[in-house]
């Protein structure tokens, strides 16, 4: 619906983002492998020292974390491609 300046004051309506990125925290040791090597710094460590996903938009879905966590408690989902046109 238009305003006074004829722009369209609608917001657009967006699907909530799941992080790429997930912990399963039954599995986790908190051995700190996933915050110590994420080249973007997407983990913190809670109070337990397990990972937390802190800052979900940096993700690259580059899969290190997944690829080093000796407990497979890491999942990354590849961000998908744009289809060459």
């Amino acid at each position: 619906m238009p305003n006074e300046t004829g722009a369209d004051s609608r917001s657009p309506v967006t699907e909530p983002v799941e992080p790429p990125v997930s912990i399963r925290r039954e599995w986790c040791k908190a051995c700190g492998i996933c915050i110590e090597f994420c080249p973007k710094k997407v983990f913190d460590a809670d109070e337990e020292g397990h990972p937390i996903i802190a800052r979900p938009e940096e993700c690259t879905s580059c899969q290190i974390c997944e690829q080093l966590c000796p407990d497979f408690a890491v999942s990354v989902r590849r961000k998908r491609r744009a289809p060459k046109s």
